[in-house]
C-alpha cells in the first residue's frame, strides 16, 4: 500500500496545521505584546524618536531605524498569521483569503525588512547590542528561508489547480521560520525571570548564540511534526535543506561554546550559587 494512503484526510491535515500553530502563536503574544504595547504608549528618557522594548534583556533599543522597520513588521506579519488561523478555524475561508491578501504583501515586507537589518547590522550596527557578528549570516538566512516558502506557498494557491494543501504547508513553514524570532526573546525572557536579572547579566553575552540553536531546534520539531502527519514523504527536498540548517546552527553554537560557554549553563550554575548563598 502506497504510503500516501496513511495520510489523513485533506480536512484533518488543515485541522492538524491549525491546531499545531496555536502554541506557536500564544508564544508569540508572550514574546511581542510588552514590546507592541510600549512601542506606542512609552518613549524612555535616553530615546529621542522611538525605542523597542526587548523581552529578553528586559531593557530599551533606542532611535536604530532597521531595527524598527524589521520588528513593525514582523509583528505585522505574525499578528496577521494568527488572524487567517482563527479566521480559518471559526470556519470563515472567505474572510481567510481576504486577510491573506493583506498578509502576504506584508510577510515579504517582513523579509525584506529582515535583509535590511542584516544588512544595515554589517554597515551600520546597532550601537550596544547583544548580537554578536556570527549572528548576522542567521538573520540571512532565516530572510531567505521565509521569501521561499512565501513564495512556493503563493505560487500554489495561484496555480490553475488551486493547490490549497500545498499552500497550508508553505505557508506554515514560512510562519514557523519566522518564530525564531519570538523564540529568541521568548526562550532568554523566562530564564531571566526565573533566575534573576543578576544572573542575565552575567550571562547576556552568550544568549544570542543560544537562543539561535534553541530556535533551530524547536523549528525542527515543529518542521518534523507538520511533516510527518501531513505529507507522503518525510525527508522532502525542504526537510534535506532544515537538516543541513540544524547542523550549521549546532556546529556554530558548539565553536561558541567551546570558548564562551552556554547560556542554559551559565543561568544554572548563577541560579544555584544564589540559592546556595541564600540557603
Amino acid at each position: 500500500m502506497p504510503q500516501a494512503s496513511y495520510l489523513p484526510k485533506h480536512r484533518d491535515r488543515t485541522q492538524y496545521l491549525l491546531k499545531l500553530s496555536v502554541l506557536p502563536i500564544v508564544i508569540c503574544v508572550i514574546a511581542f505584546a510588552k514590546a507592541a504595547v510600549k512601542r506606542i504608549t512609552h518613549l524612555p528618557a535616553e530615546c529621542y524618536k522611538f525605542a523597542w522594548y526587548s523581552s529578553s534583556s528586559g531593557e530599551y533599543k533606542c532611535d536604530y531605524q532597521p531595527l524598527d522597520i524589521h520588528a513593525t513588521l514582523a509583528l505585522l506579519w505574525l499578528a496577521v498569521f494568527a488572524i487567517q488561523v482563527g479566521l480559518l478555524s471559526l470556519g470563515k475561508p472567505a474572510l481567510h483569503r481576504l486577510a491573506g491578501k493583506v498578509g502576504f504583501v506584508i510577510a515579504f515586507a517582513n523579509a525584506l525588512g529582515m535583509f535590511y537589518l542584516a544588512i544595515q547590522d554589517i554597515l551600520n550596527p546597532m550601537e550596544k547590542t547583544d548580537r554578536p557578528d556570527d549572528f548576522t549570516p542567521f538573520m540571512f538566512l532565516v530572510a531567505f528561508k521565509l521569501t521561499f516558502c512565501l513564495s512556493m506557498s503563493l505560487k500554489c494557491i495561484k496555480s490553475p489547480k488551486r493547490d490549497v494543501e500545498g499552500h497550508m504547508i508553505w505557508m506554515f513553514r514560512g510562519f514557523i521560520t519566522s518564530f525564531t524570532t519570538p523564540v529568541i526573546r521568548f526562550y532568554p525572557m523566562v530564564l531571566r525571570l526565573l533566575a534573576g536579572d543578576d544572573c542575565f547579566r552575567r550571562n547576556r553575552d552568550k544568549f544570542v548564540m543560544g537562543s539561535m540553536f534553541v530556535s533551530e531546534v524547536v523549528s525542527v520539531i515543529l518542521y518534523s511534526m507538520a511533516q510527518k502527519k501531513t505529507q507522503p514523504v518525510f525527508w522532502s527536498l525542504f526537510m534535506k535543506v532544515q537538516a543541513v540548517t540544524f547542523l550549521y546552527a549546532l556546529v556554530n553554537e558548539i565553536l561558541f561554546a567551546a570558548e564562551h560557554g552556554t547560556f542554559v549553563e551559565g543561568m544554572v550554575v548563577c541560579a544555584t550559587e544564589k540559592l546556595q548563598g541564600s540557603s
